[in-house]
């Protein structure tokens, strides 16, 4: 009796989500008519991102019983696990913040500094620290034994100065 149920709600409501799909398809979105952009958007005119795999060559070596493995790498962006004994302690990344005023706000007037960069702590588990106005280097954790200043040393194995000379 389930099954016939099953496939009668399945003949009836199909149909309808894919004629509802399709409507939303035809709806013209019209930009907004504001003046000024939204803090989350990029500067209109600002330099393109750079592409993700430019910045795998920065990231911290495997070593020393240390797994780098990368994951994501995508227009502006790349990110790797850092794995140790097949636990996945932390997850870190570059993200070019270019043009990305709300990314950038949270380094002005930062008071903490890693390697001389201006960082943040950003909740319980994400270090970051911003290189060359224009980086931002994370550090996440993904275990509990993986701590603030276990972030911190992370983020410092980074090719910091590397990073900031990119363009």
């Amino acid at each position: 009796m389930n099954q016939k149920l099953g496939r009668i709600l399945a003949a009836v409501l199909l149909p309808l989500l894919l004629v509802g799909g399709c409507i939303g398809l035809t709806q013209t979105v019209t930009p907004p008519t504001t003046a000024s952009a939204p803090a989350t958007e990029t500067v209109a005119g600002a330099a393109k991102p750079l592409a993700g795999g430019e910045f795998n060559k920065f990231f911290p070596k495997s070593g020393d019983g240390y797994d780098v493995v990368f994951v994501q790498e995508k227009a502006g962006f790349a990110q790797a696990n850092l794995n140790q004994g097949g636990e996945n302690l932390a997850q870190l990344s570059i993200n070019d913040a270019i043009g990305d005023t709300k990314s950038l706000a949270k380094y002005e007037g930062a008071t903490l500094k890693i390697s001389g960069y201006p960082a943040a702590q950003i909740g319980n588990s994400r270090t970051a620290l911003l290189v060359g106005d224009r980086f931002q280097v994370s550090a996440i954790s993904k275990s509990e034994a993986f701590g603030v200043s276990d972030r911190a040393s992370w983020l410092k194995k980074f090719d910091l100065a590397g990073l900031a000379a990119l363009q």
